[in-house]
């Protein structure tokens, strides 16, 4: 995190990745907005605000006219025109995180909310704007419950939107899978629907798919990335710390142990004349 706040304040590209080659550089939009949503888990919106100020003004910079917002910038600051669902999704969080950030340290930025409005409106109603330079990554589940785990879709149309493609995604006694074309069923995404059915106000459903996932623990409490279910095989030989990251967030949110329980299963937004939640928006 300090890396990032570093490069933020000193108007550096955060790379994707520190193991690319030079042409290949680039920083990726939601890297930034992920950023945002950490500090709401730290509880840490009180304090300095420039760094938070930069990222989100970076991230927005990058909006286009009809509400989509760039999936990334080359090294040199040129923008990669295309759009992602996922990326977009988390964005949309994490403008609702920062929006709360700033009513909190009392430096409204009505603008925020505005992009965000933007943004959502193309989620919803502009799929054209997405995946207009590759092919389309609705295969992947991400793509499926991110709009409802980041509060995109609101609660009365979540349930509807999950099951529509429920069974291409949900192996029974498993969890989910990755993409819909290949049998493998993967912790961090299970854990990521968790929370995505508990935001659809479907407990029942979220329990049980958390209920799956301890099967592929280990006896130091790490967790397999995923299972290979057609060559029941433990695939890849990893247990990743975003893997951890998901069981830790989804069974708080399941359990509401910390005050950040509800971060992904609700939307918040604080009135700047009031300083109280608003409901979901």
């Amino acid at each position: 995190m300090d890396l990032l706040k570093n490069n933020i304040l000193n108007n550096k590209i955060q790379r994707a990745s520190y193991e690319n080659t030079p042409s290949d550089i680039h920083g990726q939009l939601e890297d930034y907005s992920y950023f945002i949503q950490a500090l709401i888990e730290l509880n840490e919106s009180t304090g300095e605000n420039k760094w938070v100020e930069k990222a989100i003004n970076f991230v927005v910079a990058q909006q286009q006219v009809e509400g989509d917002i760039n999936w990334a910038v080359d090294c040199d600051g040129k923008p990669k025109l295309d759009a992602l669902v996922t990326g977009c999704s988390s964005i949309y969080k994490s403008l609702e995180c920062a929006h709360n950030i700033a009513i909190a340290m009392k430096l409204p930025r009505p603008e925020w909310l505005i992009a965000r409005e933007k943004l959502g409106q193309a989620l919803r109603t502009k799929p054209y704007r997405f995946d207009r330079t590759w092919e389309s990554k609705s295969r992947y589940s991400m793509d499926w419950f991110y709009p409802v785990l980041t509060g995109v879709i609101p609660k009365l149309q979540a349930s509807q939107h999950l099951q529509a493609r429920w069974d291409e995604f949900v192996e029974q006694d498993m969890g989910c899978r990755c993409v819909s074309d290949e049998p493998w069923v993967t912790v961090a995404e299970s854990c990521e629907l968790t929370m995505a059915l508990l935001a659809a106000g479907d407990h029942a459903r979220a329990v049980e798919i958390y209920s799956y996932l301890h099967q592929w623990q280990l006896s130091d409490g790490s967790y397999w990335t995923g299972y290979q279910f057609v060559q029941d095989l433990l695939w890849p030989d990893e247990k990743p710390t975003w893997t951890a990251g998901a069981i830790l967030l989804a069974a708080d949110a399941l359990t509401e142990h910390t005050a950040a329980a509800k971060l992904f299963t609700s939307v918040q937004l604080l009135d700047a004349s009031s300083d109280e939640s608003m409901g979901n928006g």
